[in-house]
């Protein structure tokens, strides 16, 4: 995401989630991801600006980006991020539950879930006593996943870019 015409790093990007409640870091976060979707895509086809004209939604886009070559590795666990945001965005009593976060923790492949334990590790004091990832709050749990798509989908963008992708 753009601030001042700059990329969020993702340090900056978990500092913001932190700010927000449970509604506010789950849209915020769904926003800052498909973002990042948004500008592969648009690196990836020839001419971006019929892609709004398309009238997509994420899952769509996820689809999308699948079949321009994004692993489907990545896209279960963005449908599944996905897929969380729209229970928030259509139930005003929605939660960041245990349930929830095991189902999107396990909609990841292992390169996902290995940037979620990078993100916990670098997240925190070493020098502070961790309790393990599973024993984290919903919230917690649910930042640090968001995190890594978010980085998931920098590097994309950045082997794209590269020419490697």
């Amino acid at each position: 995401m753009t601030e001042g015409g700059k990329i969020i790093e993702p340090d900056d990007f978990q500092k913001v989630l932190f700010g927000e409640d449970e509604l506010g870091a789950v849209v915020r976060a769904h926003f800052y991801v498909e973002e990042r979707l948004l500008q592969l895509i648009g690196l990836l086809v020839k001419d971006e600006s019929y892609i709004g004209k398309l009238n997509l939604d994420f899952s769509q886009h996820v689809h999308l980006a699948t079949a321009l070559g994004l692993s489907e590795g990545y896209a279960k666990g963005l449908r599944a991020f996905g897929a969380l945001r729209n229970h928030f965005a259509h139930n005003l009593s929605a939660t960041l539950t245990k349930e929830r976060l095991n189902s999107l923790y396990d909609s990841l492949g292992s390169s996902e879930k290995e940037l979620v334990h990078k993100a916990y590790r670098l997240s925190y004091d070493p020098h502070e006593t961790r309790v393990p990832f599973q024993d984290l709050s919903p919230k917690d749990q649910f930042i640090l996943i968001a995190v890594a798509l978010y980085t998931l989908l920098n590097l994309v963008i950045g082997e794209i870019q590269e020419g490697r992708l």
